[in-house]
């Protein structure tokens, strides 16, 4: 090919050095995935991206970490995991005290704080701030379950949902806290426990401008502004915003051992609104 020829992208103001570069390029505007999964109904744009998806599949760890016995199907994961190890976080987020080993964590982080939402699902009006996050939604709608645990044939739509189901077999708590010795069976624990020591709170009251640490603990609050009480007692009738609140009645009525059955009203919708939040030192 002779010197200085460039082949330019007729859709946008792209241009490539050979004419398959340009090829491959154009499937972005075309859509058209020609690499298909045989595991999966997973399609991809360049034959390279499905052999990085087929790990996904097989079992195989080879990247082994020299520091701790973890193993990871792909060499940047190893490299990504290597950094918790060194103790370097440069990368300070502008909100809050949170720091990362990573400038793309923290690109991921901020979006907490903006409540940009850049990654919407094809198949409904849902948005997610993360890109993991829209790709497990996705598996709603295509039925997708790549990963399966060795021991009992489940199928599961995600790593992580693979990872604590195996963790019930073994009884192994693999997640450990990185600021204290706690170890827990699950990853969602264990991120639940870490927000104690980071003092970290996204979840904002749009009413008052409380901060909550969890979700969970929004939701009650805000039950304070809506007057909701969807906790009855099947004794008397009468309602409360929050399950302990019910026992605690019980308990006055009926002695030490309050009812196990709990109704809750249906009719009351649980309305959470979620903001993000900059001002994490607010006490719950």
């Amino acid at each position: 090919m002779p010197n200085g020829v460039n082949y330019g992208c007729t859709q946008c103001d792209k241009s490539f050095n050979s004419s398959l570069s340009l090829s491959r390029h154009q499937r972005v505007h075309s859509g058209l995935k020609p690499y298909k999964c045989c595991h999966c109904k997973r399609s991809f744009r360049h034959n390279r991206t499905l052999k990085t998806h087929l790990i996904i599949h097989s079992s195989d760890k080879p990247n082994r970490c020299t520091q701790c016995d973890k193993s990871f199907k792909r060499l940047s994961s190893l490299t990504r995991h290597l950094m918790i190890h060194s103790g370097v976080k440069r990368f300070k987020c502008g909100h809050c005290e949170k720091r990362f080993t990573h400038s793309l964590t923290l690109k991921s982080h901020l979006r907490i704080h903006s409540g940009v939402k850049p990654y919407k699902c094809q198949y409904c009006d849902k948005q997610f701030n993360q890109s993991s996050s829209m790709r497990r939604h996705l598996k709603i709608h295509t039925g997708e379950k790549p990963f399966q645990c060795r021991q009992c044939n489940k199928t599961f739509e995600s790593s992580a949902s693979l990872e604590m189901h195996v963790a019930m077999h073994s009884g192994e708590r693999v997640f450990k806290c990185d600021h204290c010795d706690r170890q827990f069976k699950h990853g969602s624990s264990m991120r639940r426990h870490r927000k104690t020591h980071t003092g970290e709170k996204p979840f904002k009251c749009s009413s008052c401008n409380k901060c909550f640490s969890r979700a969970s603990n929004l939701q009650t609050h805000l039950r304070i502004h809506t007057g909701e009480k969807p906790y009855k007692c099947d004794h008397c009738n009468k309602s409360f915003n929050q399950l302990s609140n019910l026992r605690s009645h019980q308990r006055k009525i009926m002695g030490k051992n309050p009812s196990t059955e709990v109704v809750i009203d249906s009719s009351i919708p649980i309305d959470t609104i979620i903001s993000p939040c900059k001002e994490t030192n607010q006490k719950t």
